[in-house]
């Protein structure tokens, strides 16, 4: 349905009010594959929609599970400042990065050619206590191999 839409018209208008219906990781799921199909604007249309409401019955899905997401298709779209704007707001509302959080924010980094802001965000992962996992030290192991 979002992908006949015409690229003018906005999805969250179509499909927003059945948002609600959704938990955040069916929800992430969707936006993963609108990111995954090539419609990195209409996944990023539905979060920021969700993100203008404030009304509990949308305000839920703005979890750990969406946030990683949004960050996480920033990646193709290059979209950096983006995904760290995400994970600011993500602290400003009170939801704590996980390693998937931190490991996605590296992937728009190595991405972006911000080859010290990957250290960084790394520095920062264990700064503040988040342990590693298989996915982060294969995305240092990018990052090392395409700078040397």
């Amino acid at each position: 349905m979002v992908a006949g839409l015409p690229a003018h018209q906005d999805c969250a208008a179509v499909v927003g009010p059945a948002l609600q219906h959704l938990d955040s990781s069916a929800l992430a799921a969707l936006m993963k594959e609108l990111g995954r199909a090539g419609l990195f604007k209409r996944s990023v249309e539905l979060f920021d929609f969700l993100r203008r409401q404030n009304s509990p019955e949308y305000t839920h899905l703005l979890d750990i599970y969406t946030y990683t997401t949004a960050i996480a298709v920033c990646s193709a779209s290059q979209h950096l400042q983006r995904a760290l704007d995400l994970m600011a707001e993500m602290r400003t509302r009170g939801i704590t990065c996980n390693v998937h959080t931190y490991s996605a924010l590296m992937n728009v980094c190595i991405r972006c050619n911000e080859v010290g802001l990957v250290q960084q965000v790394y520095k920062q992962m264990i700064q503040e206590g988040c342990t590693p996992n298989l996915v982060t030290y294969n995305t240092l192991i990018d990052l090392y191999v395409k700078t040397g």
